[in-house]
């Protein structure tokens, strides 16, 4: 667009803004509106998605695989039943989060490797109670509401 045309008493007056004003570069691509990059979110949302148990950093969740239970069998000959002792001296032995007992495998290597995750969601965690307890967020907490 060259001009302006202005219509005053039945006389077009011809207003030329080419020469005055350069025009900004993708001038002429149509309008795109991006929301911001980072949308607020809740607490809830951002733990369901950050949490210790969305990263799956859970204690349960690491020893798990190496986890067995103690074996109760009826022998005969005794006439009892006996649980067994095998593995007791060389594992751990565990209250699981259900009460019962387990005999857990160490493996270091694993638990060195989980207590970096837990050192680096730690420090995810630090930086979102930073985040939320600076400026306005401090008195009135994050709005998450959608402005459209």
């Amino acid at each position: 667009m060259d001009s302006v045309y202005f219509h005053r008493v039945g006389q077009p007056i011809t207003l030329s803004l080419a020469p005055s004003l350069p025009s900004p570069p993708n001038h002429n691509a149509p309008l795109s509106i991006k929301p911001p990059g980072v949308q607020p979110t809740s607490s809830a949302d951002w733990l369901r998605n950050h949490g210790l148990k969305a990263k799956r950093l859970g204690l349960y969740q690491v020893l798990s695989p190496n986890a067995y239970s103690l074996l109760e069998g009826f022998v005969p000959i005794l006439n009892k039943t006996v649980s067994s002792t095998v593995h007791e001296k060389a594992m751990v032995q565990f209250e699981w989060h259900d009460g019962t007992v387990k005999n857990i495998h160490v493996d270091l290597p694993l638990i060195y490797h989980y207590q970096k995750q837990l050192m680096s969601a730690v420090a995810v965690l630090e930086r979102r109670v930073q985040c939320l307890s600076s400026g306005s967020r401090q008195i009135w907490g994050t709005v998450c509401e959608q402005r459209w």
